[in-house]
């Protein structure tokens, strides 16, 4: 029957095209209905088949498994991987790094968690959820995936030679890991031992820990301890006895007798010591002092008095042993002063970082004992409004390079003053601004390469001893707390050419010196000055003029990086320095200066309307540079957001 008509129109069918068109869809339905069975019965067929399927492929991966050629790879490459495992750990986040308030620390895993260290742990120690996994705890848990793991890692000294331990207030006491911290490290063979020790609980004395690093002086290669009470570290010095006087009562340990100072330990392999915390008055064991204390007062030999109190004495504290690989001392005591710890290796120092309650004599005191071996330096001074004994009433006597810019500096900056022009023989003749012999005598440090000053209240004085021919990096920031000085620019110029004069002398007695040298300057890169005592202050005259800046600036031909906090300058020295053309050099440039004052017009010649931001371009001048024209004139990219 021909239906296509039908499905062309909408004219209804016949009586005999309905029932033709009824019975096939009868036939249809039933056909619908058998292909329904069929995929029912295909579908059921192919799930089983996939089941088989995977089983045989399960066996196949066992199998093949069994002929890896990872079985037989030779125990080195085993090692390796495990190596990677371990040390392979995310860096700390920022929010959760250690920082230097150890009551601040928390959020990070200690390893009272960690099974080789279950001993001394607190029921709550699990409780605390971690930022990170420390190396330890990931060695810890290789170490329990199998035997041969387990017995492959024990085999493995390097990765027991060193280990970084948090102890919080609910874990036990020092003590009780010493044991625990010996096993840990006698699986590095023979391999110098590293520790990093970070405790927020309360120690006053740990005599089996104090035992335990000292018995084991010659293998440890770095030590790093920041706690509250480094009290528990006083069994490893001692008094310098003097013949009158008998051996303090409180430097023995319960039990026990006190070591003899005369007993030689010789820390053989330590190369890194850092020292971080406090020591309190209620330790048992102290021979320490105060930052209060008077370093002239002294010990009645015959009193009893000796005990956890406070403790006068003008002897010399003692290491039972010494140092000869220290070349890393990091202080950071602020309540401690270390002036009488003649156990320091000053001359073999390569970095240095002193964070102490010395005085200002005693830190530049600590700079005049190292040798050419120190580069890197780093001194954070004890706020004092005192003036150190090496501060000048007037002009400098030392600076022998810069005396034109004293008269600079009274004349608030001169550009077209001639540089070479004599100084003043009076500025040196008033014999009521001599130093103190004591302290002037001239420091050379031939390989300081990084030198940071902070919170430092007078810079001059050390400036004009200071002669560092390497230097490449230079950090102040002086304290807020004391008056701007005067000639803190000359002496910041005589500094730099005094160091350019013995970097040529240096460069023409070198063996590969071909060439004829000129003096430029040391070779500094890095130049940081916060004049942070100059903001809040009504100066009169800038603390360093527009003239000394530039003649820096002369005398830093390699600088890459300036940062510049004065709220005493208006600035106007970045138009000479354009000018000169040693602007362009630099690849990073930050200003802060006085937003209350008119600032000038800029090298990018900002417009009057354009002022309102012209402060804060000072501040974040980089952006700025890059896209200066070759006029001089500013781009468009200098934005409103600066």
């Amino acid at each position: 029957m021909d239906l296509a008509p039908l499905f062309q129109t909408n004219a209804p069918p016949s009586e005999h095209e309905e029932s033709y068109l009824l019975q096939r869809i009868t036939s249809l339905d039933d056909s619908l209905g058998a292909l329904d069975v069929e995929l029912a019965l295909a579908e059921q067929t192919l799930e089983e088949l996939n089941t088989r399927h995977s089983k045989l492929k399960e066996t196949r991966k066992g199998y093949a498994s069994i002929v890896s050629p990872f079985r037989r790879l030779p125990v080195d490459v085993w090692i390796e991987i495990m190596k990677f495992a371990v040390w392979s750990t995310p860096d700390i986040p920022a929010d959760a790094a250690p920082s230097a308030n150890i009551l601040a620390r928390q959020g990070i895993i200690g390893l009272a968690t960690a099974p080789t260290l279950t001993a001394g742990k607190a029921p709550e120690a699990e409780e605390g959820s971690a930022s990170h996994w420390p190396e330890a705890r990931q060695l810890s848990t290789l170490t329990r995936v199998s035997k041969d793991w387990q017995h492959l890692l024990h085999d493995v000294a390097i990765l027991w030679s060193s280990l970084e331990l948090h102890i919080y207030c609910n874990d036990f006491g020092l003590d009780t890991f010493a044991p625990h911290l010996e096993t840990w490290f006698c699986r590095s063979g023979q391999l110098p031992w590293s520790l990093k020790l970070l405790v927020s609980k309360r120690h006053i004395i740990a005599p089996v820990f104090a035992s335990f690093l000292l018995r084991n002086c010659h293998r440890w290669k770095a030590l790093k301890i920041y706690m509250q009470d480094l009290d528990i570290l006083a069994p490893l010095f001692y008094l310098e006895p003097s013949p009158e006087t008998k051996p303090p009562l409180w430097l023995m340990d319960a039990g026990e007798p006190p070591a003899s100072p005369k007993e030689e330990h010789i820390w053989t392999n330590l190369e890194q010591l850092s020292l971080d915390g406090w020591f309190t008055d209620s330790a048992q064991i102290k021979p320490f002092s105060l930052v209060d204390n008077d370093s002239n007062d002294s010990v009645d030999p015959d009193s009893d008095s000796e005990g956890p109190g406070t403790l006068h004495s003008p002897h010399s504290i003692r290491l039972r042993g010494s140092m000869p690989a220290l070349t890393s001392l990091v202080l950071d005591l602020p309540c401690q002063k270390i002036h009488s710890w003649d156990w320091i290796p000053w001359a073999q120092l390569v970095d240095l970082d002193l964070k102490t309650g010395d005085s200002y004599e005693d830190n530049v005191s600590f700079l005049a004992k190292c040798s050419d071996a120190l580069q890197r330096c780093s001194l954070v001074f004890t706020p004092s409004l005192r003036l150190p004994l090496a501060i000048p009433l007037g002009p400098l006597h030392d600076v022998t390079h810069g005396v034109a810019n004293l008269h600079i500096a009274q004349a608030l900056d001169d550009e077209e003053q001639d540089e070479g022009g004599a100084g003043s023989e009076d500025d040196n003749s008033d014999s009521t601004n001599s130093l103190d012999p004591a302290h002037d005598s001239a420091v050379r440090l031939g390989g300081l390469k990084e030198l940071t000053l902070k919170k430092i209240g007078y810079i001059a004085p050390i400036l004009s001893r200071l002669t560092l021919p390497s230097l490449q990096k230079l950090h102040i920031t002086m304290s807020p707390l004391n008056e701007p000085e005067p000639y803190l620019g000359a002496a910041l110029i005589d500094m730099l050419d005094r160091s350019g004069c013995a970097a040529v002398e240096d460069a023409c007695a070198s063996p590969k010196s071909n060439s004829l040298q000129t003096s430029t300057g040391p070779p500094l890169t890095y130049l940081m000055l916060a004049l942070e005592n100059t903001m809040h202050r009504r100066v009169v005259a800038p603390v360093i003029t527009n003239g000394e800046y530039l003649r820096i600036f002369e005398r830093t031909k390699k600088l890459k990086t300036l940062h510049i906090k004065d709220f005493s300058t208006d600035a106007q020295f970045l138009e000479k320095i354009d000018h000169r053309g040693l602007l362009p050099r630099l690849k990073r440039i930050s200003f802060v200066v006085d937003a209350s004052e008119d600032v000038p017009e800029s090298p990018l010649h900002l417009s009057q309307s354009e002022k309102v931001i012209s402060v804060e371009w000072i501040r974040v001048i980089r952006d700025s540079v890059q896209t200066m024209s070759p006029e001089g004139k500013s781009k468009p990219a200098c934005s409103s957001n600066y």
